[in-house]
């Protein structure tokens, strides 16, 4: 099946896939700050988050792992949409620096599966050593922390970079349900990302971030349907298709 799609189609299928394994790893994924604030639930603090984690290793090796590969498999669909055959409008330097926004949320998505292997092997290692919790806690704490900052990171990023992406692409689409579509995603990826920086710098107003988080939701679905353009590869979208 593979040798038959082009660049193009494959880039879209790359989409498809990587979002949906991002998405469904998180979900399954032992305290990871970011799902809690999208299904609602109430987000485990810095320390239950380590030791959800550290407590139910396997789960956590597993699910850092999909949610690695899913990553790699999105940057390949996300630079599928790089303007190419075209000039330097103000939409394709939109979606350009959109692109590379998110390509750096991307890399934090990456650094926080890495995270997580090094809390399941740096409390594994010290127990089989028998060292005293107290001993290399700490250093695990240090670990946890840098990859709640690498989470924080990663929305920040990922919502500033839907913004330009979907303004972007509000100037290549024809007045239509995809202009209007595009258009409402840069809106909700502009409150999001407003929220979240209120929600961080607000003394008591963290809520706000868990509200904001939300917006992954309809950013996920948002990148399906672009994948599916590009598999099909809708002309609004690449330009006359490519050949096989």
């Amino acid at each position: 099946m593979l040798k038959s799609l082009n660049g193009t189609r494959l880039g879209g299928l790359m989409l498809i896939v990587g979002i949906a394994v991002v998405f469904l790893s998180g979900i399954f994924s032992p305290a990871v700050l970011i799902i809690d604030m999208v299904t609602g639930i109430e987000p485990a603090n810095v320390e239950e988050r380590l030791v959800a984690k550290v407590t139910n290793p396997d789960a956590t090796n597993v699910t850092a792992t999909f949610y690695l590969l899913g990553h790699v498999v999105l940057l390949g669909g996300l630079f599928a949409l790089w303007p190419r055959g075209r000039g330097t409008s103000r939409g394709d330097v939109m979606m350009r620096t959109g692109i590379l926004a998110i390509t750096v949320s991307i890399i934090c998505g990456i650094g926080s599966a890495v995270l997580d292997y090094v809390l399941v092997v740096g409390n594994r290692i010290g127990l089989d050593l028998n060292l005293p919790t107290e001993q290399f806690w700490p250093f695990l704490q240090t670990f946890n922390a840098v990859d709640v900052a690498v989470e924080a990171t990663l929305l920040l990023t990922a919502f500033s970079g839907h913004v330009f992406l979907a303004l972007g692409l509000c100037t290549m689409f024809a007045p239509g349900r995809r202009k209007t579509a595009a258009v409402g995603m840069s809106l909700i990826s502009l409150a999001a990302l407003v929220l979240f920086l209120v929600g961080i710098h607000a003394d008591g107003a963290s809520v706000l971030t868990s509200i904001s988080s939300i917006a992954l939701v309809p950013i996920t679905l948002w990148l399906i349907a672009l994948g599916v353009l590009l598999y099909k590869e809708d002309t609004e979208l690449v330009g006359e298709p490519a050949s096989a």
